[in-house]
């Protein structure tokens, strides 16, 4: 698969969103075997990048980067900003340093989404996408990008905005399931959905987790008590290909914090650390 600057962002959007959509903290009765009650905490939270690992025909010898990202409580929604800088060094030399910066606004119900990107390269404007979708009563999501181009997507049913597939995910990993197949929408690209299929492996104790708790710039008190290996295979949406385009190993919390993850290309893999970690006041009651 080609590595670009679009096939890495939505492998990074989706290991931030979790961190937003599932930092989430379950009320008593959850203990119970009732409904879980799912509150997002507002935070900032940063990465490192790096390669870790490449095949002897990959075209680049190296990559590092740096995240940043932060979601807020808008009462109704969610307000979501990222952005991001990768440097590629080629076999032949040659560099390149590549920025997206992504916000977004979503529905707590799941109903409508707002996004907007800039990507630049080297400092030139490369490529800016604008647009929302909406959830209609048929289940069916209604995208409209305003930019680059004006067009219209509509995306079937089993189709769900970012954080409502995350939520589902830990929902699983907490239920004690294996499995998660769900279509998502994110607004990253101009290209429609994605197929996720999600494998949860076995929980661990946080507290097993050594490495977690030797950097004073992270808030210890969001890596909750249990966490699971995940990993998550991306797919192009009804597309017959068993190999994926690429996927994702994560260490994921049970309050919903990634503190570890691999991105993992066909030729080379990207490992994200996490560097800081901190809570955001909500004004929101």
């Amino acid at each position: 698969m080609k590595f670009t600057i679009k096939n890495i962002f939505l492998s990074i959007l989706l290991i931030a969103v979790i961190i937003s959509a599932t930092t989430l903290t379950l009320n008593s009765n959850i203990s119970a075997g009732n409904s879980h009650a799912l509150t997002v905490i507002p935070h900032n939270v940063e990465y490192k990048l790096e390669m870790i690992s490449k095949k002897s025909n990959s075209l680049l010898s190296d990559i590092y980067g740096t995240v940043k990202y932060s979601i807020d409580d808008a009462c109704d929604g969610w307000s979501i900003s990222q952005n991001f800088t990768l440097t590629y060094l080629y076999n032949n030399q040659k560099s390149m340093t590549e920025s997206k910066y992504f916000t977004a606004w979503e529905a707590k119900d799941g109903s409508y989404l707002q996004f907007s990107s800039k990507t630049t390269s080297d400092n030139s404007i490369k490529e800016i996408i604008r647009g929302f979708a909406e959830k209609k009563k048929n289940k069916e999501i209604m995208v409209n990008f305003l930019e680059p181009n004006p067009k219209q997507l509509t995306i079937g049913k089993n189709t769900i905005f970012p954080t409502e597939y995350l939520e589902e995910l830990l929902k699983h990993a907490q239920e004690g399931k294996k499995f998660f197949n769900k279509a998502m929408f994110d607004g990253v690209d101009t290209k429609g959905a994605l197929e996720l299929n999600s494998f949860i492996g076995k929980k661990i104790a946080v507290k097993d987790i050594k490495d977690i708790y030797s950097n004073p710039k992270l808030d210890t008190s969001l890596f909750g008590k249990y966490a699971w290996n995940i990993r998550i295979a991306f797919f192009k949406l009804h597309n017959q290909e068993e190999t994926p385009s690429y996927e994702i190993d994560m260490l994921l919390h049970d309050n919903g914090v990634v503190s570890s993850s691999t991105i993992n290309y066909k030729n080379f893999a990207v490992r994200e650390y996490i560097t800081s970690l901190s809570k955001v006041e909500s004004y929101c009651n």
